[in-house]
This record gives C-alpha cells, structure tokens and sequence, in this order.
C-alpha cells in the first residue's frame, strides 16, 4: 500500500466527465498506485480504461485523492 498512516499520501483517484463531476468514467484505489521513492513520483494505474476516457468529446478531469 502506498500509504503510511503517519505521513499521509495519495489513497485513490478517478477520471470524470467535466459534464458530469458525479459520474466516475474510471476508479483506482490504494492498490493502484505505486510509490517510487527514489524519485517521489506515484503512479496510478487505471485497469480496464475503455473507449470513453480516450474517445469521447467531453473534457476529462483526474480527480485525485490524499490523506494528511
């Protein structure tokens, strides 16, 4: 888990409509994301992205989430 609950960290994200905040096209969850601590960089890996985050007119918006 990326998390160490006495520092905090990213525990979720999702990609949403601009159209519609409330719809999430797409989730990951603490097991989606990774930690490399030699560069400080997290990646959120989102399985199964279908077409409609790729293909579809609206603006997407990645929404991410911390814990402090």
């Amino acid at each position: 888990m990326v998390i160490d609950n006495s520092k905090g960290g990213i525990y979720g994200g999702k990609i949403v409509s601009a159209a519609n905040l409330d719809k999430a096209v797409v989730n990951a969850g603490p097991y989606d994301i990774n930690y490399d601590k030699d560069t400080g960089k997290f990646i959120m890996t989102f399985e199964g992205v279908n077409e409609e985050v790729f293909n579809a007119p609206d603006p997407k918006i990645l929404e991410v989430y911390f814990r402090t």
